[in-house]
């Protein structure tokens, strides 16, 4: 889930729309999207600040959420690649994958040391 750290002003649902053709055209096997306009009209729950989140195989971006192309963009990619990429390479593996990476990030900020030893 993407999330906003200020409530935005937000763009129209057409916008967003018309923003998220734009960066998965051409791309092979890009998941469906659905724009609503508030975090409310989601069919979950979701925070207020939320702006993009990875639902069963759908995007769903939240215009009010989304304030320019640039952001629009950043959440496709959060989404897109970030979510419904690494779910579709390691499939159901990706819960195992995180929780490896969560262990070593937690690590590195508990014992202070990086993994290349720096």
């Amino acid at each position: 889930m993407s999330r906003a750290d200020k409530p935005a002003t937000g763009l129209s649902t057409g916008a967003v729309q018309d923003l998220y053709r734009e960066a998965t055209k051409g791309m092979e096997n890009a998941p469906p999207v659905v724009v609503v306009q508030t975090p409310a009209q989601l069919p979950f729950d979701a925070p207020d600040n939320a702006e993009g989140v990875m639902f069963k195989g759908t995007v769903y971006l939240v215009a009010d959420g989304l304030v320019g192309p640039a952001n629009v963009r950043n959440v496709i990619a959060h989404e897109v690649i970030g979510h419904y990429g690494l779910r579709g390479f390691f499939g159901k593996g990706l819960g195992i994958w995180w929780r490896n990476v969560h262990a070593m990030l937690d690590n590195q900020q508990r014992f202070g040391f990086f993994l290349d030893g720096k």
